[in-house]
């Protein structure tokens, strides 16, 4: 036999931390949008669809480059998005822009 009680104690956590963050994000304020490493939206918050004016079912899973750049700067938004990734050399994205 093997107890699984850590197991199961890490997996509630877990999950009251995820109610937790979808909770805040739900009520904030603030448009909250996060994407993944392929700049695919994973999180879309209830301000951010008044803001961008796109339900969240219509934004997970889809790029936001396309959203976010506009069309005369979205191949520098583009080209800029692989060092933005990594921790110690991204820039904020309205430094691309400038």
């Amino acid at each position: 036999m093997v107890d699984v009680t850590a197991h199961k104690e890490f997996i509630d956590a877990l999950r009251e931390r995820e109610a937790t963050l979808q909770a805040v994000c739900t009520s904030a304020v603030d448009a909250l949008v996060m994407i993944d490493g392929e700049g695919r939206a994973v999180l879309w918050n209830p301000a951010a669809e008044r803001m961008f004016g796109y339900t969240a079912a219509e934004m997970l899973g889809q790029p936001i480059h396309d959203l976010l750049a506009p069309n005369d700067l979205r191949q520098r938004f583009l080209a800029n998005f692989p060092p933005f990734k990594r921790p110690d050399k991204g820039q904020p994205s309205a430094r691309w822009w400038n």
